[in-house]
């Protein structure tokens, strides 16, 4: 990496960090606490609650992935109120703290490649479940399809 692509990226994450105010510029989320959530919303039945954990070793993944959660919560892709999606995040935070330690980025590989990494890590640790959904065609036949572990989607996401 040139020293100007350094100094580009450093510029782009300091931007980032700018834009993580508050609640968001913490390392550790709990959505009882999350500031979109107010009085008309309803926690799920059994009141259980996501808590975001953000403890990559590379401060500068950490930062990437609170304002990528922070933009999808804040414009409205993500509602705080839906619980299980901080467990797939920590998975991929364990993967990215074996495999990239020091990163300084999520788009130093391609994301096939990262795709392809993270599902053989999942897949090494016994944690890869992909679930199989029932669809109906126009003719009201059933039919199934397998789709890829919710955690790939979550870093597709990402």
């Amino acid at each position: 990496m040139s020293v100007e692509q350094i100094r580009s990226s450093e510029e782009k994450l300091q931007s980032l960090r700018e834009q993580l105010t508050g609640f968001w510029a913490q390392d550790e989320w709990n959505m009882r606490e999350c500031p979109l959530v107010n009085e008309e919303m309803h926690w799920p039945k059994g009141g259980y609650v996501d808590v975001y954990r953000f403890t990559c070793l590379s401060p500068a993944l950490n930062t990437e992935l609170k304002y990528a959660c922070w933009y999808c919560f804040f414009h409205g892709l993500w509602s705080p109120l839906v619980f299980g999606r901080a467990a797939r995040l920590h998975r991929l935070i364990d993967w990215l703290n074996q495999t990239a330690p020091h990163a300084r980025s999520l788009l130093e590989q391609s994301r096939e490649r990262s795709q392809i990494s993270f599902r053989s890590y999942l897949c090494e640790h016994d944690r890869w479940h992909p679930h199989t959904i029932t669809k109906l065609r126009a003719s009201h036949e059933t039919y199934q399809v397998v789709q890829d572990d919710m955690r790939i989607y979550l870093f597709n996401r990402l």
